[in-house]
């Protein structure tokens, strides 16, 4: 085990603070930092100086209070009031002077128990996860395939089916649900184990896929097989109830390995009457249903050239994996859990992939091996520190573009999207994309690039599927490596 002693740099009249490192697990430190009993000191006599003059106590004037009154009155929350932030500035400030990247939130299970006591040191031990330390490689000729990637007038036929399910009109449904219609209704989800209430959600909403050909799906973000299997023949009052095991890799770690029943209950349903063609004609103010034809064909197109540059990417970023070895923390946090589902998320959004099916994709997703999850998570250890070494940064402006682009494909003004993005704090992830896209970008013109046809791609593409899966069910089309258009 490595142990590091050190003390920051300070001006002369300052007591440093001591703070021990060590080694707590891969890419883990634990931090053991004592604060001097003179920054206690001194901290009490701030945080109560500061009550003395805002503290309005009946029979006194306003900062006239006396000091021994106040801390009878509020002693015990002044207390832990500078406890926490005495915790804070020192914990901040030996990531700063120590240069340590924490890309976690510290744990501290005992750190509620720390004591602030006038005259004395305060002693307390975190752990913190870090950025990994390793070598990058040599990066430039490394060897990509670019698919040569075609719409056709089938691809074209298949994107009007979905532009007028899209701008249907949703009907109250009273028969069997089917191919997709969209269900409200309660969503009661307990631990098999207790029977205790793990969510009690009144409107949860579960969506039917949009034909009977693709029978994925998902139930409050657990993926499903066969929805058709769930829903089959039920109609509004009807319960369906499954369960599940919870993934090793959950985003909530409280939920891990756990095994759930979910019951729910169908209060409405509604099914979407399809609009024609030559209501999509005037619905968009357009002349004829050729010229939406080929709006359709060339958004398409560049869509084609995204899903191009995105199978690109998606090798290299294999490549990466495959010849960068460093140790990788033990378990994944919530955050990390969540920040390689929101990724893949961004991806499929970006390629424009429905909303709907991105979202049985993510629950697919959660299912997936540690090993897989890992494996993400390594791709971001990576490709930030590229980022970092060829100083990519990101703009506002790329951030607004990037947002009106899915705007655009989810059929909003941008303005929306970006102050729902902000409200659930999705607007980093949305910077990140476009810093990993950009990094990777970078590498791919130092690369050594073949084009190949769609047919030989596709080939490639199941050969890859059957060594990862072992002759297991194909992934979902648009999952990493996916087949590209002929």
């Amino acid at each position: 085990m490595t142990t590091a002693v050190d003390a920051a740099a300070v001006t002369s009249t300052e007591i440093p603070n001591q703070v021990v490192i060590e080694d707590a697990g891969p890419a883990k430190k634990r931090l053991t930092i004592t604060i001097p009993a003179e920054s206690v000191n001194e901290k009490i006599d701030d945080s109560f100086s500061t009550l003395a003059g805002e503290a309005a106590l009946p029979g006194f004037r306003k900062g006239k209070a006396p000091r021994k009154l106040i801390e009878r009155r509020f002693g015990s929350s002044v207390m832990q009031e500078t406890r926490n932030q005495l915790i804070a500035d020192a914990y901040s400030k030996a990531l700063e002077d120590h240069k340590i990247k924490a890309v976690g939130e510290p744990e501290g299970d005992d750190l509620k128990d720390v004591k602030v006591e006038p005259g004395k040191p305060l002693t307390f031990s975190v752990e913190v996860e870090v950025a990994p330390e390793f070598e990058l490689p040599n990066l430039e000729g490394v060897k990509i395939r670019k698919p040569v990637v075609e719409v056709t007038d089938a691809d074209v036929q298949a994107e009007l089916d979905r532009q007028c399910y899209r701008f249907g009109e949703p009907e109250e449904l009273t028969e069997a649900i089917g191919a997709g219609d969209r269900m409200q209704g309660r969503a009661l989800v307990t631990k098999i184990e207790d029977g205790s209430v793990v969510e009690d959600l009144a409107e949860a909403v579960v969506a039917m896929p949009l034909t009977e050909d693709d029978r994925k799906g998902h139930v409050l973000g657990l993926f499903q097989e066969d929805m058709f299997a769930l829903f089959g023949g039920k109609s509004v009052g009807d319960t369906v109830a499954l369960e599940a095991t919870i993934s090793e890799t959950h985003e909530r770690p409280t939920l891990r390995g756990q095994k759930i029943k979910v019951e729910f209950t169908i209060n409405r349903a509604v099914r979407v009457k399809r609009a024609t063609p030559e209501g999509l004609v005037e619905m968009f103010g357009m002349d004829s249903v050729d010229t939406v034809r080929n709006e359709i064909r060339s958004a398409l197109q560049q869509r084609a050239q995204q899903e191009q540059q995105a199978a690109m990417r998606e090798q290299l970023a294999e490549h990466l994996v495959a010849t960068i070895d460093f140790p990788l923390p033990e378990k994944l946090s919530a955050n990390q859990a969540q920040r390689v589902l929101e990724r893949a998320r961004l991806d499929m959004l970006y390629r424009g992939i429905s909303p709907d099916e991105v979202e049985v994709r993510v629950a697919e997703l959660r299912e997936s091996s540690v090993e897989e999850a890992r494996q993400g998570l390594k791709m971001f250890f990576i490709l930030s520190r590229l980022a970092e070494q060829m100083s990519i940064e990101v703009s506002e402006q790329e951030i607004n573009g990037r947002v009106a682009m899915l705007a655009a494909q989810r059929g909003v003004r941008p303005e929306q999207l970006r102050a729902q993005l902000a409200q659930e704090g999705r607007l980093q992830q949305i910077a990140l994309q476009i810093r990993e896209h950009k990094t990777l970008d970078r590498v791919l013109e130092k690369a050594s690039v073949e084009e190949i046809s769609a047919a030989d791609w596709n080939k490639l593409v199941e050969q890859k599927r059957a060594e990862r899966t072992g002759g297991a069910k194909p992934a979902p089309k648009g999952k990493g490596g996916g087949k590209a258009k002929k």
